[in-house]
């Protein structure tokens, strides 16, 4: 029974410390994850135009800047390719997400995950799609 009863205590004062954010018992899981189900592979780049390894080229309204084109690279060629029936495509990239431990708890008591993706889809840019 006194056994019992310092487990009890334990729990609540671990609780009461969680809700003042002293003591937490979850913690950040980090998933390295693909934001791509379907992935398209870019050929070639230039400042107007991006053309896919299928074949496609999309051609950016507004042009594709030195830094987009590093974006790209940074993907590892692998872009996300959203295209509508009017033959618009939205052209997206890997970012990676910035996971912060700011607002955590001051000590952590590992009990419950909270996964926590390390790669999101950014919106690079917009264009219109053609067959080569």
């Amino acid at each position: 029974m006194i056994i019992l009863l310092r487990i009890l205590c334990v729990v609540v004062v671990v609780g009461v410390l969680n809700v003042f954010g002293i003591v937490g018992i979850s913690y950040l899981r980090v998933l390295d994850n693909d934001p791509f189900p379907v992935a398209v592979h870019v050929k070639a780049m230039d400042n107007d135009h991006i053309e896919l390894a299928d074949g496609r080229v999309i051609t950016e309204f507004g042009g594709l800047s030195s830094d987009d084109q590093d974006r790209i690279n940074d993907s590892g060629g692998r872009i996300g390719c959203d295209i509508d029936s009017s033959g618009v495509a939205s052209v997206y990239t890997r970012g990676h997400r910035t996971i912060c431990g700011t607002g955590m708890p001051i000590f952590i008591i590992p009990l419950v995950p909270i996964d926590v993706r390390r790669y999101d889809r950014r919106l690079l840019v917009i264009g219109k799609i053609a067959s080569k």
